[in-house]
């Protein structure tokens, strides 16, 4: 790496962590000024954790494919944290989510999860958690873990379900049951074929990345809500990095070099 790209890099680095920051401390401020977008999928969560509180029944959260430990951590940090969010909910009515996951690096997560959920509510006493939490050994666009999954919407009479991770083709065998069983079903997965499935199929559908919002949706944490912020800055950041020198290049071209002259003159390069 040469010292140009290294000094930008850095550069980069900090306008990052700066508009994170600062974002942070607005939100603190006014977090009613920060309105985040309409999302079906978030908006339908706590109605469906309320049914299933309601009715006595668990919601089902089937994590597939998303390890700690390898490039895909980040994912698995994500779907925990919209685990949280749901068992937070959940445990108001004593009953705890069923989990259903595929990697076993993410059992410590997922139990873990679970308690720092009631402990919040002050509900673990009540807790077992060796009874909501089922490990299934499976790959990608593994058709063992997709049959287990409608094999549990019934078993466990599930009040409503959840698919987070790296699904893809497969995730259609547990979302037609779940049609067919009449339970609400929320697909947030970051593959774009999974992502094509769950929008012909789930009852809500998460794209793009919206998936890994859930903190700023559904929790209270200012820090969560300043993230998408300062993520939102710097999108426009980059798309402004990005027209600047096209539309220099075009109006140069344009222009028949005017540009250019103008900014040579403005810069001391001559006239």
């Amino acid at each position: 790496m040469d010292s140009t790209t290294r000094v930008l890099t850095i550069l980069i680095i900090l306008f990052a962590f700066a508009a994170v920051a600062i974002a942070i401390q607005f939100v603190r401020r006014r977090r009613e000024a920060f309105p985040l977008i309409a999302s079906d999928a978030y908006t339908a969560m706590p109605q469906v954790v309320g049914a299933g509180i309601e009715s006595g029944r668990p919601v089902l959260i089937a994590h597939n494919g998303d390890a700690l430990g390898g490039t895909n951590t980040p994912f698995a940090l994500i779907a925990a944290e919209m685990t949280y969010q749901i068992a937070y909910r959940a445990a108001v009515g004593g009953v705890a989510p069923v989990m259903a996951i595929s990697e076993s690096t993410v059992l410590p997560l997922a139990y873990g999860t679970l308690t720092r959920a009631h402990k919040a509510r002050n509900r673990l006493a009540g807790f077992i958690s060796p009874d909501h939490v089922h490990w299934a050994p499976a790959g990608n666009r593994s058709m063992a873990f997709a049959a287990l999954l409608t094999g549990m919407l019934r078993t466990h009479n599930a009040a409503g379900a959840v698919f987070t991770g790296n699904y893809g083709s497969e995730l259609a065998l547990p979302l037609w049951s779940a049609t067919r069983q009449r339970v609400p079903t929320i697909a947030a997965t970051h593959n774009i074929e999974g992502q094509a499935i769950a929008f012909a199929l789930a009852d809500h559908a998460m794209l793009g990345d919206e998936f890994s919002l859930s903190g700023a949706y559904l929790g209270s944490d200012s820090t969560a809500l300043g993230g998408v912020v300062a993520a939102s800055i710097l999108r426009i950041a980059v798309i402004v990095g990005l027209l600047i020198p096209t539309l220099y290049i075009v109006g140069d071209e344009v222009t028949g070099g005017a540009i250019s002259r103008l900014l040579a003159g403005l810069f001391g390069g001559g006239s």
